[in-house]
């Protein structure tokens, strides 16, 4: 491509699996482009606005359809190039309720020049791909011709990273929590079950309220296709613990395999005096998870909860603010459905959030407040793009303070040989007595957060004297002055990690390697340890009785276990709890299995309790 007047002149060009590599001309610079040997684009220029142009380019020729097709589903106009499909109609509905970037504007102004810079020459590698090759196959034969990529478009897809299955998530449990109240579970056992619930509950206000429809099966399986992150685990290890006297890092982010294409690109950015390498995010610049010749990051999901409800009473359209009504901001929302009729969507919002229910019809809904929703977005590029100009891992910790909207725990270790732990995002600020898992008046001040709590409050650690760093999503409030999780996963994950570090006085990446495979399951051992002297003398009953609690993929004893447990959960928490059909039905997604992984205590000493009794009558 060649630079004429300041504009691009088109040039077709396809990267190949093998051969020479491809030079694009950019505004004062080259990129050239290939694939290594293992098929991965390398791309390399002389700056980092050259390497991200390229990674631009790259996106578009790899993964145009996945990138164009999340902007799509997030702008909720799906319905309107795709198909008028009902379950399209449903997703756009939820989109525009949700507008993640209701400030593209304001967000764009607050990119650090040198950010700024690098996010519109990935815009114009991206742009360059499209005007010089058209769309993908599958576009055309809709008839869709996408617009432009922009700067706003890769914000967004970087501030909902941590939100589609992971805040959201929290958002659902809590919502589980209401269901439970609403089916008379007594206050103790949800103490036990949720042990950061300060609040004293009312269960009279919990059943008055109007709870909104969930999202239709048919909407769940689009919103699968968007980006979509769940548990996963990290650790790093001092160097005096290893073999080769300097620190390794090791990131193991559980991804779905189950999805052509993965949702991370791997990608490799050459410049003259570095080398980036590792999973990049089709649609954003920059390396996500990966390392440079001065560090090695990764990232798991923090537990953060940003997510709160509060409820307000509503009539006529208004909202009670002591005798006071009054009135919601009203934001009308379009949806152009192809070959159907167009749908307005109303949407309610007041100073806490958006509505969930119909003002209109008297009664008490929830109002979701995400504390991401506004005055957000550019902090995460500020920050991950900052992170290859990081020399040791303390500048590391200040890149990920900034941002905001993702919450992960990031694991760290530096060529100097340090290690670090930093966990990222916006807490609020709330009250004494609040534990935010609960929906509390939004007609009483006394509940509403004040700001948000400073970045440098968050849990994070330096070089600890153990040596060693495991996040596994587990509760972690302990190395902060704030506490920003309430809804932990059991320690099962992080216990099994340390304990194989443990085992050895001078760690090898071998030993890393045998890590990461592990398939040993504390939780089965535990189970196992009241589960056996039960088992029938059948022939599933012996081989459950002989399983080695290992998840291997030929494992019947895997299989059969799972099998038991389910049936555990239907005891305990249906015919114990909220009835069985209610815990069949939650099956579908799953809030229940997640709940049951995000306990500070143990979270399975209910049912283990339950199997013992079982056992003595």
């Amino acid at each position: 491509m060649q630079l004429i007047n300041d504009q691009f002149t088109p040039r077709r060009c396809a990267m190949k699996l093998t051969g020479s590599p491809i030079t694009l001309e950019t505004r004062g610079g080259k990129v050239a482009v290939a694939r290594n040997d293992h098929g991965i684009p390398e791309i390399s220029g002389r700056r980092h606005e050259d390497v991200y142009f390229g990674m631009g380019w790259v996106h578009a020729h790899d993964r145009q359809l996945q990138a164009l097709l999340t902007r799509l589903l997030l702008q909720g106009r799906a319905s309107e190039k795709l198909a008028g499909d009902p379950a399209l109609v449903e997703i756009d509905r939820y989109m525009r309720r949700m507008q993640f970037l209701p400030d593209p504007e304001s967000e764009i102004k607050k990119l650090e020049p040198p950010v700024r810079r690098y996010l519109e020459y990935y815009t114009q590698g991206f742009n360059h791909y499209l005007e010089t090759h058209g769309t993908v196959l599958e576009f055309r034969l809709l008839g869709y011709k996408p617009e432009p990529w922009e700067i706003k478009d890769s914000l967004v897809l970087g501030k909902i990273m941590a939100f589609l299955g992971l805040a959201d998530a929290q958002g659902a449990m809590e919502k589980f929590l209401i269901q439970m109240i609403r089916h008379d579970i007594n206050e103790r056992k949800l103490q036990e079950l949720f042990p950061y619930l300060t609040e004293k509950l009312d269960y009279d206000m919990m059943k008055k309220l109007s709870l909104a429809p969930p999202l239709i099966p048919e909407a769940l399986t689009w919103l699968s296709k968007l980006p979509k992150m769940t548990a996963s685990n990290n650790w790093a290890v001092s160097g005096k613990l290893t073999a080769s006297g300097k620190p390794i890092y090791c990131s193991d982010p559980h991804l779905e395999v189950n999805r052509i294409p993965a949702i991370w690109q791997e990608i490799v950015l050459r410049l003259p005096d570095d080398v980036i390498m590792g999973a990049s995010l089709p649609g954003v610049p920059g390396i996500a998870i990966g390392r440079s010749r001065n560090l090695a990051w990764g990232a798991t999901y923090s537990f953060m909860d940003m997510i709160d409800y509060r409820i307000e009473e509503c009539r006529d359209g208004r909202y009670r603010r002591g005798k006071q009504w009054k009135p919601f901001k009203v934001r009308e929302e379009l949806i152009t459905v192809k070959k159907g009729e167009p749908v307005i969507e109303r949407v309610y919002e007041n100073e806490l959030g958006v509505l969930e229910g119909d003002p209109f019809v008297e009664g008490q809904y929830l109002v979701m407040c995400w504390s991401a929703a506004r005055g957000c977005g550019a902090g995460e590029f500020n920050g991950l793009l900052g992170l290859p100009h990081a020399k040791n891992a303390r500048e590391a910790m200040a890149c990920f303070r900034k941002l905001e909207a993702l919450s992960f725990n990031w694991v760290m270790a530096d060529a100097p040989g340090n290690i670090a732990d930093q966990r990222s995002g916006r807490l609020y600020k709330r009250p004494k007595g609040v534990s935010g898992l609960v929906p509390l008046p939004g007609w009483e001040k006394k509940y509403t957060p004040r700001g948000f709590v400073s970045a440098s409050l968050l849990p994070a650690a330096y070089n600890p004297p153990e040596g060693i760093i495991v996040t596994a999503n587990q509760d972690l409030n302990r190395l902060g002055k704030a506490k920003p999780i309430n809804l932990p996963m059991a320690s099962y994950r992080t216990d099994r990690i340390t304990q194989l570090l443990k085992k050895k006085k001078k760690l090898s990446v071998e030993d890393m390697k045998r890590i990461h495979f592990d398939l040993y399951s504390l939780q089965a051992e535990r189970f196992m340890k009241v589960l056996r002297p039960l088992l029938p003398d059948t022939d599933n009953g012996r081989i459950l009785r002989e399983w080695e609690c290992t998840y291997s993929a030929d494992s019947r004893g895997a299989t059969l276990f799972e099998s038991v447990y389910r049936a555990l959960l239907r005891t305990v928490f249906g015919d114990n709890g909220m009835g069985r059909e209610v815990v069949d039905y939650d099956e579908r997604n799953g809030t229940l299995q997640r709940l049951l992984r995000q306990f500070r205590r143990d979270p399975h000493e209910s049912a283990v309790r339950l199997v013992r009794r079982q056992a003595a009558r």
